[in-house]
């Protein structure tokens, strides 16, 4: 399994303190990785790490994620 880059990780996490979801538009912007399937694999793997996850009612066209609550 590759690890995550923390350039990648960071931002993500960060912006989602602020704001209740992000898109990969968006991701991209704040990690500056011009691919949008490279950026979808970084959102999914941190989905499988239980970081983030996929916005309810969301299709992988329109694909949203959101921070996990702790519960």
């Amino acid at each position: 399994m590759r690890c995550l880059p923390r350039f990648a990780t960071l931002p993500i996490l960060e912006y989602l303190q602020t704001n209740e979801k992000i898109i990969n538009r968006i991701a991209r912007d704040l990690c500056f990785i011009g691919s949008e399937n490279k950026m979808k694999g970084v959102l999914q793997r941190l989905v499988k790490k239980g970081l983030i996850e996929l916005v309810p009612g969301t299709t992988r066209y329109s694909a949203a994620y959101q921070r996990v609550l702790p519960v």
